[in-house]
């Protein structure tokens, strides 16, 4: 048995974000891939921002699209720094049922897999490190985001974003043509993206499978996954969490 991922309120201290949005705001393109504009702030949280872990709050913060949705993460992580946040450590298996959302100011280390049901939300302002597999469901909106994510392995059909970089030694499979993905740095053992490519601006891996909707190689994706059939995503989740 795991633990379990506190149910925390995060409220926002506007004047803290509004100063990390303005000194990111005029940054050269290669720094940030995404650049508000006017009344971005309002756009991206709301007027009142009362709790970002609170359901209204992070469904109008996930409303818009997602680079702005990546430019918000960028200017949380900015707005807490690392090391003026609690870290939290937790022993893993760590399971998030259906539209649970969990906002962490801090570093997050879990000993062991992290398991998003549909719709589970998770952001991180530092950096998210799950010694084990992270995965999110092949079906339905998932959500992880993070100044840093690091995993043994993975597989998301959903989001996952990170303000810094991603690194997976072992496997990361984005599924499917509905996931969005965007980071300034993927490193790590094998990239699958066969079915739409990840928005990562660099990527550093051994092996990458990718292509896009009018180009999948299924039987490259087999090979590199470890697993054959239909339905690559539940069949390498299942393999993940035998392991």
């Amino acid at each position: 048995m795991g633990t379990e991922w506190p149910e925390t309120a995060f409220p926002l201290d506007r004047a803290r974000v509004q100063a990390a949005h303005l000194s990111l705001r005029d940054m050269p393109a290669r720094d940030t891939p995404f650049s508000p504009g006017a009344g971005w702030l309002d756009k991206a949280f709301g007027p009142d921002p009362v709790d970002l872990a609170g359901v209204p709050e992070f469904q109008h913060w996930t409303s818009s699209h997602m680079p702005m949705r990546w430019a918000a993460l960028r200017v949380l992580t900015a707005a807490y720094p690392r090391g003026s946040c609690e870290d939290l450590r937790l022993a893993g298996p760590v399971t998030l049922d259906k539209g649970v959302i969990r906002v962490w100011p801090g570093d997050v280390h879990i000993d062991g897999n992290l398991v998003l049901d549909r719709k589970a939300r998770v952001v991180v302002l530092g950096t998210l490190t799950v010694t084990g597999a992270l995965i999110a469901p092949p079906y339905g909106y998932s959500l992880v985001g993070a100044r840093a994510i690091t995993c043994r392995d993975g597989v998301s059909a959903g989001e996952i974003l990170a303000a810094e970089s991603v690194t997976c030694p072992g496997t990361f499979l984005l599924s499917r043509d509905t996931h969005t993905a965007m980071a300034p740095l993927f490193t790590g053992g094998t990239l699958v993206d066969y079915m739409w490519p990840a928005r990562f601006t660099h990527i550093d891996v051994t092996t990458r499978v990718t292509g896009g909707l009018d180009r999948i190689d299924h039987a490259a994706a087999e090979r590199a996954l470890g697993v054959h059939g239909d339905h690559l995503d539940d069949l390498f989740a299942a393999a993940l969490l035998r392991t």
